[in-house]
């Protein structure tokens, strides 16, 4: 019997966003980061 396929990395898995969507690339997820950072400097 054969053993069942390894869990996919936690890598591959969408990151959710605040939005409740699917964030599908890191570059993305660092993108709103740094607009979010970008956005705190401004305010001060």
């Amino acid at each position: 019997m054969a053993a069942p396929p390894p869990a996919p990395p936690s890598a591959l898995k969408p990151e959710i966003g605040p939005d409740g969507l699917a964030r599908d690339s890191p570059v993305i997820a660092y993108t709103e980061k740094v607009i979010l950072e970008e956005q705190l400097q401004l305010k001060k």
